[in-house]
């Protein structure tokens, strides 16, 4: 099962540096424009070939897409879990959420 997670556990896990996977789920063009600082781009339809390159079975994986009522992020967190990855979470304030609360973004 996918835990979410808040933006303050976000920040916590960031400021920890420790080693996980940030994946931007919304489309090409939001994520272009500006995403949460060190976060890497996978569209929802190129999982199921790309996460395997991306990151071992058993790597931290957090998921965000747009906002609080954007499903995509969650669509995402299960479809990695489903493909056998362990330890997957959901920010589901996503990129409004930390982009109102002005925090980092590149």
């Amino acid at each position: 099962m996918v835990r979410i997670i808040d933006k303050q556990e976000l920040l916590e896990i960031i400021k920890k540096k420790q080693k996980f996977l940030l994946l931007d789920v919304r489309d090409t063009p939001d994520y272009n424009k500006e995403h949460i600082k060190a976060a890497r781009h996978l569209l929802i339809s190129q999982i199921e070939n790309r996460i395997d390159s991306m990151a071992d079975k058993d790597d931290l994986i957090i998921t965000y897409s747009k906002d609080l009522n954007c499903p995509a992020s969650g669509i995402a967190a299960e479809t990695i879990s489903n493909l056998g990855f362990t330890n997957i979470l959901r920010y589901k304030g996503g990129w409004q959420e930390w982009k109102d609360a002005n925090l980092p973004t590149e």
